[in-house]
């Protein structure tokens, strides 16, 4: 199991999972990954996904869960998950380093240094 380091300890362990997850995917898909968070509140639509990434052309929404805990998947989430993907695009809860992996599993590497 990967472990990533708690450098502030204000952080939940999901924000810090992502934190990981991201960094990793930047490694993986160099300037071929782009991605925003979302932050939900006034004027959002329930339900969207944590983050919203494009992947060599791909649209992913991915929603974070602490990796220590069963995730938990509102309505108005699967709902958002099941919209995305009926609109072509894929979507994925990732609670684990496994989750992530499957996820991108089909989208080629990066190979740093090479255009």
């Amino acid at each position: 199991m990967i472990r990533w380091p708690n450098r502030e300890r204000n952080r939940s362990p999901e924000a810090e999972f992502r934190s990981a997850c991201l960094k990793w995917l930047k490694v993986r898909f160099g300037r071929h990954f782009w991605h925003v968070k979302i932050l939900g509140g006034l004027g959002q639509k329930p339900g969207v996904p944590d983050d919203l990434c494009c992947i060599r052309g791909r649209f992913y929404g991915f929603e974070w869960k602490d990796p220590g805990r069963k995730p938990r998947i509102g309505p108005r989430q699967i709902q958002c998950i099941e919209e995305i993907r009926a609109a072509g695009g894929q979507a994925f809860v990732i609670a684990s380093w496994a989750d992530l992996e499957a996820a991108v599993q089909d989208v080629p590497p990066v190979q740093l240094g090479i255009r």
